[in-house]
């Protein structure tokens, strides 16, 4: 497999970087919906139902279903793939947001009204950093789904590690296979290490400890 590696380098690379770019890319804009509509869902509780639905509506949705509904009007290639899995994200990242948003505790909030703060100083200031940690769960859960998702963007022409496996599950070349689903893992692991410590850190943050 390493020997494949070293051989083909030239064709491995350029996959891998495709899938982090389309993983950073998909994750990166599912993040920017996601925000403010879960502060939405908090701030206005007659959303939270419709929200709600639609998500679980379209989390609902088999990947390949969800890509020949939009192939039509995005065509083949990295942006129907990218679209897709900003779709499945707005689930996790809103479910996880909005929950960190409601486990900060009401009497926090009234203690830094009494001190003066204005509404933006208290979201910016207080209700952030302490749903920090449940934030950066829903983002660790996106990123890793998003990873292994991305293996799919191949079957649209969206390129990645995706390509690497259904060539070589077409032509029954095996290593093609076992090398793009280790790289695959490694990239798995490697998020879920640095979340981890990101994961503490804010968990601390909203303690007030000292890293």
């Amino acid at each position: 497999m390493f020997d494949y590696f070293v051989n083909y380098s030239s064709t491995v690379i350029p996959s891998v970087i495709e899938h982090i770019e389309i993983s950073l890319i998909a994750v990166a804009i599912s993040f920017l919906i996601a925000f403010p509509v879960s502060v939405l869902v908090v701030k206005k509780e007659r959303c939270s139902g419709i929200v709600n639905s639609v998500c679980n509506l379209l989390y609902s949705i088999p990947t390949l279903a969800m890509y020949a509904a939009l192939i039509p009007f995005t065509g083949l290639g990295m942006d129907t793939a990218i679209i897709a899995m900003i779709i499945y994200n707005q689930y996790i990242l809103i479910k996880n947001i909005s929950e960190g948003f409601r486990e900060v505790p009401a009497g926090v909030i009234e203690s830094a009204q009494a001190m003066g703060m204005n509404k933006w100083q208290v979201f910016v200031q207080i209700e952030i950093p302490l749903a920090m940690p449940l934030i950066i769960s829903g983002l660790k859960l996106a990123s890793l789904g998003t990873v292994s998702g991305a293996t799919l963007a191949a079957a649209v022409g969206g390129g990645g590690l995706g390509r690497l496996l259904i060539s070589g599950l077409a032509m029954q070349k095996w290593v093609k296979v076992r090398l793009a689903t280790l790289i695959c893992a490694i990239i798995a692991i490697v998020l879920t290490a640095v979340f981890h410590i990101m994961e503490d850190r804010s968990l601390k943050n909203a303690r007030g400890e000292k890293h």
